[in-house]
């Protein structure tokens, strides 16, 4: 196994690799030979001592204390920066899980509701005296109320694109525009194709070919 920078080396004595870990083991801005001597110094009670003896100066010459501890400080620093990498890591992949799991939440509950397209109806009636004596015109006028339910599905639909890094752009139009043909499929499920009423959107929620659905519905309904 190859031998680490800071671990003792060939010729290297027990005593000056201690004095090299003293060294070592100060913090990098206070770092110096006649610091790490001070520190021994004081273990030992020798306080008056303030300079590192001439060993101590061949010690870091000749088994280069400089290069190894600088060596053992990015050890240090790889070491923290994986723990680091490692943790967000986790962190981020447990918030995708969540994230996915809440999204498919919100997905159901908009799966049904579609069944109950109908409810998401607003409608309103008018009617018109015919003259000369043509028939009266009942004019109604609906609009879709989905603005809500496409917002839920829209934001579910984003978080789960985010949880797979996926692209969210242009989701509003998709997922909007497939909402709204989902209920209108569901309304003609229920029109006449014979209803002769006179049909108006509201505010062009409903285009105008959807006319012919809306009126069959409204036809079911008691005047």
């Amino acid at each position: 196994m190859e031998r680490k920078p800071w671990q003792q080396q060939d010729g290297e004595s027990s005593k000056a690799h201690a004095a090299f870990l003293r060294y070592m083991r100060l913090p990098v801005e206070s770092r110096s030979i006649d610091a790490a001597w001070r520190q021994s110094a004081v273990d030992k009670q020798n306080v008056s001592e303030k300079r590192a003896p001439p060993t101590w100066m061949q010690w870091s010459s000749k088994y280069n204390w400089v290069a190894r501890a600088t060596a053992h400080d990015a050890h240090l620093a790889q070491i923290e920066q994986e723990r680091y990498d490692t943790l967000w890591a986790e962190r981020r992949q447990k918030a995708k899980e969540r994230d996915w799991a809440q999204a498919d939440a919100i997905r159901n509950i908009v799966d049904e509701s579609l069944p109950h397209a109908d409810r998401f109806i607003r409608s309103s009636r008018t009617t018109i005296k015919g003259e000369d004596g043509q028939p009266d015109q009942i004019v109604i006028t609906l609009g879709f109320d989905i603005a809500g339910l496409t917002k839920v599905l829209v934001d579910a639909s984003k978080l789960q694109r985010l949880a797979s890094d996926q692209s969210t752009a242009n989701i509003g139009l998709l997922y909007g525009a497939a909402l709204e043909s989902a209920i209108i499929a569901g309304l003609a499920q229920l029109a006449d194709p014979d209803e002769t009423r006179l049909i108006e959107t509201d505010s062009g929620e409903a285009s105008a070919e959807d006319s012919a659905t809306e009126a069959g519905r409204m036809a079911q309904e008691p005047e």
